[in-house]
Parts: structure tokens; C-alpha cells; sequence
């Protein structure tokens, strides 16, 4: 496939390798035909934009060469442009069911905490050992994930090969309702969250063109690329060709990167 005149060299080669492959390594292209590949077979179609003529993806190009960006940057930045077109919808909806799920592990733990101190307040002979001594909970529950814990393992943290120092500290190690009340603790602490481009992007009010410029503007601070109002300009002519229907400005990047101040009121 021949690229217009105004696709550097180096950003074809690239697009031609992530679309039709290289040496022994099947290109997008193909895999996006796969079953459950759609968020592939996006990218593919908004990679194949440039490998004909547009009026966004030309003016792109210009703004990265006023912005004296290496190919190896321009590389970057179309990477970027492929990156950022993600649904952040299902990392949002994490969000809320992580949020809901902390609340509940925060009541849930002082809860218990609350019933297994006020279980033993009464005085009573045969208290389950396991309702209080953390030493015990681990000796006697397995570890389905390593099949060797119930060995040596096992002995050497909380047995007669743990050696006398570990034996004492177990001896004065806190009660699991003092340790389920540092859970609760924790629990009230956290804020569920993403890090990295996902981050940026859920991070306030949902909006998919608010969001692809977050993320962008997120890859870009990463990679040392300098936002100057030409690589700004690129980033809302490739927006605009990403999200389709919704044309972005210069003014939309920066409002949605945080570099234009609201209006007051």
C-alpha cells in the first residue's frame, strides 16, 4: 500500500508492520477477523485512515513538524493516537464496583472484628483456637495456590523449626480481630483507582473525546514530549479522526489536559 507523501517514511513502517505483520509475526489485520477482537479491529480501521488521504491526519504532520518532533517521535505520537483510543467505560465501571466492594470489606471486617471479641467475652472454655490465634489460622489452612505450604513451609514459619525468636514473636502477635481491624483501617483508607493513561482518563466526568485527550495527554508527559501549541494542534486533529463525529480544538485539548483555566461561574 503506497502512503501519501506527507506519512515520514519511518511511521509507514511502522503502521505496515502493526497492520500486515513482519517476518513470521501475523499483522492486526489479520487477527482483528479472529472472534472477540473488536477493540483490534478499531485500531485497524483508524490505522488504515492513513494510508490514504485525510485532511486531519496531513495537518497532524504539519503541526509535528513545526513542532520539530524527531520520526522517532512522530512514531510515538501515532502510537499514542492508537493507544488512547480505548472504552474506558469498562475501566469506570471497575471503579464504582471496586469503590462499593471497598465499603463493604471495610464494615464487613470490623463486623467480624466486633464478633470474634465479643465471642470470647464470655468466658467460654472451648473457644476455637482459630477464632483468635493467627498462628494457628495458618497452620491449619492450605494454600491451594503451592501444595508445599502444609510441609515444611508451613513448620518452618509457625513450628518447631521456626526457632525460638519466631516462636516468642507468635506468642505476642496480634489477635485476628486486631488484625481485621487494620483490614477495616486500609479499607477506609483506599481510594480504588487506575494508574498510568486509564487513570488519567476515568478520572473525572465521563466523556469519550474528554477522555482519548486525557489519555493522550498522559502518554505524551510520559514520554518527555513537550506540549507545545503545535503538538497540541496535532493532538486535536488525530482526536478528531479517532473520535468520530465529534471534531476536537486546540481549546479542547487544552481544557481537557488542564492548561486553559474554567470560566468562573
Amino acid at each position: 500500500m503506497k502512503f501519501p507523501d506527507y506519512v515520514p517514511l519511518a511511521v509507514q513502517q511502522y503502521i505496515t508492520a502493526l497492520l500486515y505483520g513482519s517476518g513470521n509475526k501475523p499483522g492486526w489485520v489479520a487477527i482483528a477477523k479472529e472472534p472477540g477482537n473488536e477493540y483490534i479491529a478499531e485500531v485497524v480501521a483508524f490505522l488504515q485512515r492513513f494510508e490514504k488521504k485525510d485532511v486531519d491526519i496531513e495537518k497532524m504532520f504539519s503541526h509535528l513538524n513545526d513542532a520539530n518532533l524527531s520520526d522517532a517521535d512522530k512514531k510515538l505520537f501515532v502510537n499514542f493516537a492508537w493507544a488512547a483510543l480505548t472504552d474506558y467505560g469498562k475501566y469506570r465501571d471497575a471503579v464504582k464496583k471496586a469503590e462499593k466492594l471497598n465499603q463493604d470489606i471495610a464494615i464487613k471486617a470490623e463486623e467480624l472484628a466486633g464478633l470474634l471479641d465479643a465471642i470470647q467475652g464470655h468466658g467460654l472454655s472451648d473457644v476455637p483456637i482459630e477464632f483468635y490465634d493467627v498462628r494457628t489460622l495458618l497452620r491449619e489452612t492450605d494454600n491451594p495456590n503451592d501444595l508445599t505450604w502444609r510441609g515444611m513451609n508451613c513448620d518452618n514459619l509457625t513450628g518447631g523449626s521456626a526457632g525460638e525468636n519466631a516462636l516468642y514473636a507468635w506468642g505476642i502477635a496480634p489477635s485476628l480481630a486486631e488484625l481485621l481491624g487494620t483490614v477495616a483501617k486500609a479499607a477506609s483508607n483506599y481510594e480504588p483507582q487506575f494508574y498510568g493513561r486509564i487513570g488519567a482518563a476515568v478520572g473525572r466526568q465521563h466523556n469519550p473525546k474528554t477522555e482519548y485527550l486525557r489519555a493522550f495527554g498522559h502518554l505524551l508527559a510520559e514520554a518527555r514530549i513537550e506540549r507545545t501549541p503545535a503538538v497540541l494542534n496535532a493532538v486535536a486533529c488525530i482526536a478528531t479522526v479517532a473520535i468520530n463525529g465529534d471534531p476536537a480544538t486546540y481549546d479542547d485539548v487544552k481544557q481537557a489536559l488542564g492548561l486553559k483555566q474554567k470560566p468562573a461561574g
